[in-house]
Protein backbone atom coordinates (compact mmCIF):
# COMPACT_ATOMS: atom_id res chain seq x y z
CA UNK A 1 0.00 0.00 0.00
CA UNK A 2 1.62 3.46 -1.05
CA UNK A 3 2.29 5.64 2.23
CA UNK A 4 0.61 8.77 1.26
CA UNK A 5 1.90 12.12 2.91
CA UNK A 6 -0.97 14.66 3.43
CA UNK A 7 0.88 17.64 4.55
CA UNK A 8 3.47 17.94 1.07
CA UNK A 9 0.95 17.19 -1.19
CA UNK A 10 -2.97 18.63 -0.66
CA UNK A 11 -3.47 17.59 -4.34
CA UNK A 12 -2.71 13.63 -4.15
CA UNK A 13 -5.39 12.33 -5.74
CA UNK A 14 -4.86 8.42 -3.79
CA UNK A 15 -4.98 10.94 -0.54
CA UNK A 16 -8.27 12.73 -1.88
CA UNK A 17 -10.08 9.49 -2.73
CA UNK A 18 -8.86 7.93 0.67
CA UNK A 19 -10.61 10.76 2.30
CA UNK A 20 -14.18 10.51 0.17
CA UNK A 21 -13.99 7.01 1.14
CA UNK A 22 -13.43 7.62 4.85
CA UNK A 23 -16.26 10.14 5.04
CA UNK A 24 -18.68 7.64 2.98
CA UNK A 25 -18.07 5.05 5.93
CA UNK A 26 -17.74 7.49 8.98
CA UNK A 27 -21.27 8.58 7.56
CA UNK A 28 -22.35 4.45 7.90
CA UNK A 29 -20.84 3.38 11.10
CA UNK A 30 -21.73 6.94 12.96
CA UNK A 31 -25.11 7.06 12.00
CA UNK A 32 -27.58 8.44 14.19
CA UNK A 33 -29.45 5.89 17.06
CA UNK A 34 -32.57 4.21 15.32
CA UNK A 35 -31.96 5.66 12.03
CA UNK A 36 -30.82 4.79 8.49
CA UNK A 37 -27.75 6.63 6.89
CA UNK A 38 -28.66 8.69 4.58
CA UNK A 39 -25.58 9.03 2.42
CA UNK A 40 -27.34 11.32 0.04
CA UNK A 41 -27.69 14.15 2.66
CA UNK A 42 -23.81 14.27 2.90
CA UNK A 43 -22.39 13.04 -1.14
CA UNK A 44 -23.50 12.40 -4.36
CA UNK A 45 -21.03 11.28 -6.87
CA UNK A 46 -21.88 12.30 -10.54
CA UNK A 47 -20.33 11.21 -14.13
CA UNK A 48 -18.42 13.99 -15.07
CA UNK A 49 -20.55 14.96 -18.45
CA UNK A 50 -23.50 16.10 -16.19
CA UNK A 51 -24.24 19.24 -15.64
CA UNK A 52 -23.44 20.25 -11.92
CA UNK A 53 -26.33 23.33 -11.94
CA UNK A 54 -28.98 20.43 -12.78
CA UNK A 55 -27.54 18.51 -9.68
CA UNK A 56 -27.26 20.71 -7.30
CA UNK A 57 -30.80 22.32 -7.83
CA UNK A 58 -31.63 18.47 -7.23
CA UNK A 59 -30.20 18.14 -3.81
CA UNK A 60 -33.05 17.48 -1.65
CA UNK A 61 -31.40 19.28 1.46
CA UNK A 62 -31.09 22.85 1.63
CA UNK A 63 -27.79 21.94 3.98
CA UNK A 64 -24.98 21.82 2.69
CA UNK A 65 -23.60 18.78 0.89
CA UNK A 66 -20.90 17.17 -1.09
CA UNK A 67 -21.30 16.75 -5.11
CA UNK A 68 -17.78 15.05 -6.09
CA UNK A 69 -17.73 14.33 -9.74
CA UNK A 70 -15.87 11.28 -11.21
CA UNK A 71 -15.69 8.08 -9.21
CA UNK A 72 -14.19 6.89 -5.57
CA UNK A 73 -12.08 4.25 -7.14
CA UNK A 74 -10.84 6.09 -10.47
CA UNK A 75 -10.47 9.48 -10.72
CA UNK A 76 -12.21 12.34 -9.22
CA UNK A 77 -12.23 15.46 -11.08
CA UNK A 78 -13.66 18.27 -8.81
CA UNK A 79 -15.43 18.52 -5.56
CA UNK A 80 -18.30 21.08 -5.34
CA UNK A 81 -19.84 22.18 -2.21
CA UNK A 82 -23.81 22.66 -2.54
CA UNK A 83 -26.53 23.77 -0.66
CA UNK A 84 -29.98 25.52 -0.74
CA UNK A 85 -30.17 23.97 -4.26
CA UNK A 86 -27.22 25.84 -5.80
CA UNK A 87 -23.44 25.51 -6.59
CA UNK A 88 -21.60 27.23 -3.29
CA UNK A 89 -17.39 26.70 -4.07
CA UNK A 90 -15.50 24.36 -5.10
CA UNK A 91 -12.68 22.60 -3.00
CA UNK A 92 -10.05 19.79 -3.28
CA UNK A 93 -10.74 15.91 -2.20
CA UNK A 94 -7.98 15.82 1.24
CA UNK A 95 -9.80 19.77 2.38
CA UNK A 96 -14.10 18.20 1.65
CA UNK A 97 -14.38 17.30 5.16
CA UNK A 98 -13.40 20.79 6.49
CA UNK A 99 -14.86 22.94 3.34
CA UNK A 100 -18.34 20.98 4.26
CA UNK A 101 -17.88 22.37 7.79
CA UNK A 102 -17.30 25.32 6.91
CA UNK A 103 -20.26 26.23 5.04
CA UNK A 104 -22.49 24.51 7.93
CA UNK A 105 -21.14 26.89 9.90
CA UNK A 106 -21.13 29.75 7.50
CA UNK A 107 -24.77 29.11 6.45
CA UNK A 108 -26.17 28.51 10.30
CA UNK A 109 -27.32 25.52 9.60
CA UNK A 110 -27.96 22.76 11.66
CA UNK A 111 -26.77 18.86 10.62
CA UNK A 112 -29.72 17.08 9.12
CA UNK A 113 -31.01 14.13 10.93
CA UNK A 114 -29.34 10.93 10.57
CA UNK A 115 -25.79 12.37 10.13
CA UNK A 116 -26.15 14.77 13.14
CA UNK A 117 -23.94 11.86 15.20
CA UNK A 118 -21.25 11.84 12.15
CA UNK A 119 -21.05 16.08 11.86
CA UNK A 120 -20.68 15.66 15.66
CA UNK A 121 -17.47 12.93 15.53
CA UNK A 122 -16.12 15.54 12.51
CA UNK A 123 -15.92 18.55 14.61
CA UNK A 124 -14.59 16.42 17.33
CA UNK A 125 -12.06 15.14 15.06
CA UNK A 126 -11.43 17.95 12.89
CA UNK A 127 -11.67 21.43 14.68
CA UNK A 128 -10.19 19.88 17.96
CA UNK A 129 -13.55 20.51 19.78
CA UNK A 130 -14.41 18.75 22.62
CA UNK A 131 -17.43 16.54 22.21
CA UNK A 132 -20.44 17.17 23.67
CA UNK A 133 -21.35 15.86 27.50
CA UNK A 134 -24.38 13.84 26.28
CA UNK A 135 -23.09 11.93 22.91
CA UNK A 136 -23.67 8.55 21.25
CA UNK A 137 -22.50 5.46 22.40
CA UNK A 138 -20.87 4.82 19.17
CA UNK A 139 -19.30 8.23 19.08
CA UNK A 140 -17.86 7.72 22.37
CA UNK A 141 -16.38 4.55 21.63
CA UNK A 142 -14.86 5.50 18.33
CA UNK A 143 -13.34 8.39 20.35
CA UNK A 144 -12.58 6.03 23.26
CA UNK A 145 -10.44 4.03 20.65
CA UNK A 146 -8.62 6.60 18.50
CA UNK A 147 -7.49 7.91 22.01
CA UNK A 148 -6.02 4.23 22.39
CA UNK A 149 -3.81 4.56 19.44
Amino acid sequence: MKEIDVNTDLEDEDAGRLTLKVLYALAFILKDHKTKPEIDKLMTITPVTVDLNAVAANVVEPAPSLIVTGHLCAEIKEVTIAAEKQMLFTTNALEAPLSLLSAYYALHITYPKGLQTFYTFLEYAILDKKPPKKMSSNVEQFITYLHSM
